[in-house]
């Protein structure tokens, strides 16, 4: 899981403290350890780290940008509790509305190994198409926790390609969350910027077990 060891390894030095009352707060502790007690108490004592985004050197998986380029991504706290599948703090900014914006974090439900989003639609050839699927275990229960909150699953706007959530989830090769979003209304028919639906970069997903999902 590379890409996961690097964000770990990005938020863990670029978020890890927090200054509240000139006390210093490991709140990169409290997300991963799912302690909403403690961020509601940092969160009244310093609001201004609601809106605060945390900066990060590292290529964007959903923006599709020229390979040579790096962007500085900005974080929000929703971003990044989806990100570790702190379930309890992502349903605490969705109830109070704050930290983050759904249907943006929304896309770090199906973070994957295998950037797959700056290539078109071009059949299985690429080496890393037989890579397994990526579901993790918190994976289902943070979509299903958007999903309560009223998360528009087909909103697109946060994306700068026009891909939806279910052709990410697709390319990321996460076959519970996939079905789920079919199961939810996901839309098969949008087409992004490009002009793909679901079924154009269907032909690249990491596995053809995802066949099972869309013929359902």
């Amino acid at each position: 899981m590379v890409t996961l060891f690097f964000f770990v390894f990005f938020f863990y030095f670029r978020l890890q403290f927090a200054t509240v009352n000139g006390e210093s707060v490991d709140l990169l502790a409290i997300i991963r350890s799912n302690g909403v007690s403690q961020l509601d108490n940092v969160l009244k004592r310093t609001p201004e780290l609601l809106s605060t985004k945390h900066k990060n050197i590292f290529p964007s998986q959903r923006i599709v940008k020229e390979q040579s380029k790096k962007e500085e991504i900005e974080y929000t706290l929703l971003d990044i509790a989806t990100i570790y599948g702190s379930v309890e703090i992502v349903e605490y900014l969705l109830k109070h509305k704050s930290g983050g914006i759904g249907v943006e974090s929304m896309y770090h439900i199906c973070e994957s190994d295998v950037n797959l989003m700056n290539m078109e639609p071009s059949g299985r050839s690429h080496s890393k198409l037989n890579a397994v699927f990526e579901d993790k275990d918190f994976s289902k229960v943070l979509l299903e926790t958007y999903l309560n909150h009223k998360v528009d699953i087909n909103d697109v706007s946060s994306d700068a390609e026009g891909k939806s959530l279910l052709i990410t989830c697709v390319l990321g090769g996460y076959l519970d969350i996939t079905e789920a979003l079919l199961k939810n209304g996901a839309n098969v028919y949008h087409k992004d910027k490009n002009g793909f639906d679901v079924f154009d970069w269907f032909v690249k997903a990491p596995v053809t077990r995802l066949s099972v999902c869309v013929n359902k």
